[in-house]
């Protein structure tokens, strides 16, 4: 809890939770009454709020950062892109 990795991925989550409570808040108010943005930006910072402290939460119950799983991230395998007869032309010249 106390890694600079561990604050990123917890700021992360709170910034995205940030800006889709706000974009929800908006959204719906946009669609009834049209002049709540001091309610939208308070409902959003709490909902960030709320993301960082399960954050912290979830740093205690499962495996250590800001998740409850850990993330095992495998860098992605390129490929080239084969055509149907298994050559790597397209019938294009080049």
């Amino acid at each position: 809890m106390f890694t600079v990795q561990f604050w990123k991925q917890a700021a992360e989550r709170g910034v995205k939770t940030f800006a889709q409570a706000l974009a929800a808040v908006l959204t719906i108010d946009v669609l009834t009454t049209g002049n709540l943005l001091g309610p939208a930006l308070a409902t959003a910072a709490v909902a960030a709020l709320l993301s960082i402290l399960t954050s912290l939460g979830s740093d205690l119950v499962g495996e250590p950062g800001p998740s409850l799983v850990a993330v095992d991230v495998e860098p992605p395998v390129l490929t080239e892109d084969l055509g149907e007869d298994g050559d790597d032309t397209d019938g294009s010249l080049s």
